[in-house]
Protein backbone atom coordinates (compact mmCIF):
# COMPACT_ATOMS: atom_id res chain seq x y z
CA UNK A 1 0.00 0.00 0.00
CA UNK A 2 1.18 3.66 -0.68
CA UNK A 3 -0.54 6.45 1.19
CA UNK A 4 0.37 10.37 0.01
CA UNK A 5 -0.43 13.03 2.81
CA UNK A 6 -2.03 16.17 1.83
CA UNK A 7 0.30 18.32 0.39
CA UNK A 8 2.54 15.34 -1.13
CA UNK A 9 5.15 16.31 1.46
CA UNK A 10 5.17 12.22 2.88
CA UNK A 11 4.81 9.20 1.19
CA UNK A 12 5.33 5.74 2.75
CA UNK A 13 4.66 2.08 1.38
CA UNK A 14 4.27 -0.55 3.73
CA UNK A 15 2.21 -3.93 4.12
CA UNK A 16 -1.00 -3.44 6.42
CA UNK A 17 -3.72 -5.39 7.72
CA UNK A 18 -6.70 -5.25 6.01
CA UNK A 19 -8.43 -3.24 9.15
CA UNK A 20 -5.79 -1.06 9.44
CA UNK A 21 -5.87 -0.05 6.17
CA UNK A 22 -9.91 1.32 6.20
CA UNK A 23 -8.87 2.88 9.12
CA UNK A 24 -6.34 4.77 7.29
CA UNK A 25 -8.32 5.47 4.41
CA UNK A 26 -10.83 7.61 6.82
CA UNK A 27 -8.04 9.52 7.91
CA UNK A 28 -9.05 13.12 6.72
CA UNK A 29 -5.50 13.72 6.48
CA UNK A 30 -4.88 11.35 3.68
CA UNK A 31 -4.89 12.69 0.06
CA UNK A 32 -5.00 9.29 -1.55
CA UNK A 33 -4.25 5.95 -0.76
CA UNK A 34 -3.46 2.50 -3.65
CA UNK A 35 -3.15 -0.67 -2.52
CA UNK A 36 -2.91 -4.31 -4.52
CA UNK A 37 -5.28 -6.64 -3.09
CA UNK A 38 -4.79 -10.15 -3.54
CA UNK A 39 -7.25 -11.96 -6.17
CA UNK A 40 -9.80 -13.67 -4.58
CA UNK A 41 -12.58 -16.38 -5.08
CA UNK A 42 -15.58 -15.68 -6.48
CA UNK A 43 -18.20 -14.98 -4.20
CA UNK A 44 -16.04 -14.24 -1.53
CA UNK A 45 -18.18 -13.17 1.45
CA UNK A 46 -15.60 -12.33 3.95
CA UNK A 47 -11.69 -11.65 4.66
CA UNK A 48 -9.84 -11.44 7.99
CA UNK A 49 -6.02 -10.83 8.42
CA UNK A 50 -4.57 -11.72 11.59
CA UNK A 51 -1.43 -10.46 10.24
CA UNK A 52 0.66 -10.60 6.78
CA UNK A 53 0.76 -14.08 6.83
CA UNK A 54 -2.69 -15.35 8.43
CA UNK A 55 -6.08 -14.88 7.57
CA UNK A 56 -9.70 -16.30 7.44
CA UNK A 57 -11.59 -16.25 4.65
CA UNK A 58 -15.76 -17.64 3.49
CA UNK A 59 -16.52 -18.23 -0.15
CA UNK A 60 -19.86 -18.60 -1.42
CA UNK A 61 -21.31 -21.66 -3.36
CA UNK A 62 -24.36 -21.45 -5.02
CA UNK A 63 -26.79 -24.24 -4.90
CA UNK A 64 -26.91 -26.90 -7.62
CA UNK A 65 -26.48 -30.54 -9.18
CA UNK A 66 -23.00 -32.00 -8.76
CA UNK A 67 -21.55 -35.10 -9.63
CA UNK A 68 -20.40 -37.14 -6.08
CA UNK A 69 -19.01 -40.10 -5.31
CA UNK A 70 -20.76 -41.54 -2.86
CA UNK A 71 -19.40 -44.61 -1.37
CA UNK A 72 -17.84 -45.69 -5.03
CA UNK A 73 -21.33 -44.70 -6.70
CA UNK A 74 -21.25 -41.55 -8.97
CA UNK A 75 -24.68 -39.53 -8.20
CA UNK A 76 -25.59 -36.62 -9.44
CA UNK A 77 -27.18 -34.79 -6.26
CA UNK A 78 -28.58 -31.50 -5.33
CA UNK A 79 -26.83 -28.89 -3.26
CA UNK A 80 -27.98 -26.15 -0.63
CA UNK A 81 -25.80 -23.16 -1.26
CA UNK A 82 -22.86 -23.39 0.92
CA UNK A 83 -20.29 -21.49 2.88
CA UNK A 84 -16.78 -22.67 2.99
CA UNK A 85 -14.27 -21.34 5.96
CA UNK A 86 -10.29 -21.81 5.60
CA UNK A 87 -7.92 -20.58 7.85
CA UNK A 88 -4.39 -19.56 6.46
CA UNK A 89 -1.44 -19.60 8.08
CA UNK A 90 2.29 -18.98 6.03
CA UNK A 91 0.45 -20.04 2.85
CA UNK A 92 -1.08 -23.63 4.70
CA UNK A 93 -4.66 -24.26 5.27
CA UNK A 94 -5.01 -24.40 8.85
CA UNK A 95 -8.41 -25.15 9.18
CA UNK A 96 -11.50 -26.36 6.91
CA UNK A 97 -15.51 -25.37 7.71
CA UNK A 98 -18.27 -25.59 6.13
CA UNK A 99 -22.03 -24.55 6.89
CA UNK A 100 -25.16 -24.70 4.52
CA UNK A 101 -27.53 -21.03 4.10
CA UNK A 102 -30.74 -20.84 2.63
CA UNK A 103 -30.21 -17.07 0.51
CA UNK A 104 -28.84 -16.18 -2.56
CA UNK A 105 -25.00 -14.64 -2.20
CA UNK A 106 -26.86 -11.58 -2.60
CA UNK A 107 -29.14 -11.26 0.22
CA UNK A 108 -26.52 -13.23 3.08
CA UNK A 109 -25.48 -10.99 5.78
CA UNK A 110 -23.61 -11.93 9.06
CA UNK A 111 -27.12 -12.03 10.60
CA UNK A 112 -28.59 -14.79 8.35
CA UNK A 113 -28.95 -18.46 9.85
CA UNK A 114 -26.71 -21.40 9.26
CA UNK A 115 -26.99 -25.01 8.63
CA UNK A 116 -25.29 -28.18 8.82
CA UNK A 117 -23.92 -29.44 6.10
CA UNK A 118 -26.20 -31.90 5.33
CA UNK A 119 -23.92 -34.85 3.61
CA UNK A 120 -20.84 -36.94 4.77
CA UNK A 121 -17.55 -36.31 6.43
CA UNK A 122 -18.44 -32.82 7.69
CA UNK A 123 -19.18 -32.27 11.24
CA UNK A 124 -22.26 -31.60 11.66
CA UNK A 125 -22.13 -29.13 14.50
CA UNK A 126 -18.43 -27.78 14.36
CA UNK A 127 -18.66 -27.85 10.33
CA UNK A 128 -15.04 -29.06 10.16
CA UNK A 129 -13.88 -31.21 7.30
CA UNK A 130 -12.54 -34.43 7.42
CA UNK A 131 -9.87 -34.46 4.65
CA UNK A 132 -8.55 -37.95 5.62
CA UNK A 133 -5.23 -38.46 4.36
CA UNK A 134 -5.49 -35.72 1.24
CA UNK A 135 -2.84 -33.75 0.90
CA UNK A 136 -3.84 -29.63 0.70
CA UNK A 137 -1.88 -27.76 -1.86
CA UNK A 138 0.13 -24.35 -0.63
CA UNK A 139 -2.21 -20.99 -0.83
CA UNK A 140 0.19 -18.68 -2.74
CA UNK A 141 -3.05 -16.37 -2.72
CA UNK A 142 -6.64 -16.53 -1.62
CA UNK A 143 -7.79 -17.51 -4.93
CA UNK A 144 -5.75 -20.53 -5.05
CA UNK A 145 -9.03 -22.08 -2.43
CA UNK A 146 -10.85 -22.62 -6.00
CA UNK A 147 -8.22 -25.49 -6.28
CA UNK A 148 -9.75 -26.65 -2.57
CA UNK A 149 -13.50 -26.45 -3.53
CA UNK A 150 -12.55 -28.37 -6.32
CA UNK A 151 -11.35 -31.03 -4.50
CA UNK A 152 -13.74 -31.47 -1.84
CA UNK A 153 -16.23 -31.76 -4.23
CA UNK A 154 -14.67 -34.41 -6.25
CA UNK A 155 -13.29 -35.95 -3.61
CA UNK A 156 -14.89 -39.72 -1.93
CA UNK A 157 -17.45 -39.45 0.02
CA UNK A 158 -18.85 -41.84 3.18
CA UNK A 159 -21.07 -41.21 5.99
CA UNK A 160 -18.19 -40.25 8.35
CA UNK A 161 -18.94 -37.34 10.73
CA UNK A 162 -22.67 -37.32 9.50
CA UNK A 163 -24.64 -35.97 11.75
CA UNK A 164 -28.29 -36.65 10.45
CA UNK A 165 -30.88 -33.88 9.08
CA UNK A 166 -34.17 -32.36 10.28
CA UNK A 167 -36.16 -34.77 9.17
CA UNK A 168 -34.30 -38.56 10.28
CA UNK A 169 -33.99 -38.85 6.42
CA UNK A 170 -30.86 -41.68 6.11
CA UNK A 171 -28.13 -40.20 3.96
CA UNK A 172 -28.70 -43.17 1.51
CA UNK A 173 -32.54 -42.17 1.20
CA UNK A 174 -31.24 -38.42 1.20
CA UNK A 175 -28.44 -38.82 -1.72
CA UNK A 176 -31.57 -40.95 -3.30
CA UNK A 177 -33.80 -38.52 -2.93
CA UNK A 178 -31.62 -35.67 -3.69
CA UNK A 179 -30.74 -37.34 -6.82
CA UNK A 180 -33.85 -37.27 -8.28
CA UNK A 181 -34.84 -33.83 -7.23
CA UNK A 182 -34.50 -30.10 -9.15
CA UNK A 183 -32.63 -28.79 -6.29
CA UNK A 184 -32.20 -29.29 -2.56
CA UNK A 185 -35.04 -29.85 0.05
CA UNK A 186 -34.23 -27.03 2.21
CA UNK A 187 -36.81 -28.84 5.21
CA UNK A 188 -33.80 -31.14 5.73
CA UNK A 189 -31.46 -28.61 7.03
CA UNK A 190 -30.37 -28.70 10.57
CA UNK A 191 -29.91 -25.17 12.19
CA UNK A 192 -26.45 -24.35 13.76
CA UNK A 193 -26.34 -20.92 14.48
CA UNK A 194 -25.79 -17.25 13.13
CA UNK A 195 -23.18 -16.91 10.36
CA UNK A 196 -21.49 -14.11 12.39
CA UNK A 197 -21.16 -16.98 15.54
CA UNK A 198 -19.90 -19.47 13.62
CA UNK A 199 -17.17 -17.37 11.93
CA UNK A 200 -16.37 -15.02 14.04
CA UNK A 201 -17.44 -11.95 12.24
Amino acid sequence: MELIRKGGNLRDKKTVRYDDFLTIVNDREVYSVSAVLPKLPENTFLVKYSDANSYSIVIYVPKGKRLTDFLDQDMNVCYPPLLFGFRIRDKRIMATSVYAVTEEFEQLTPECTAYSYPYGNVSAMTGSVCWGNTPLPDIDIPYDLNKVLWMFFSARTNNHLWGGNANAVSLDELYLKMSKAEEFDNSLLARVDSIANLFKI
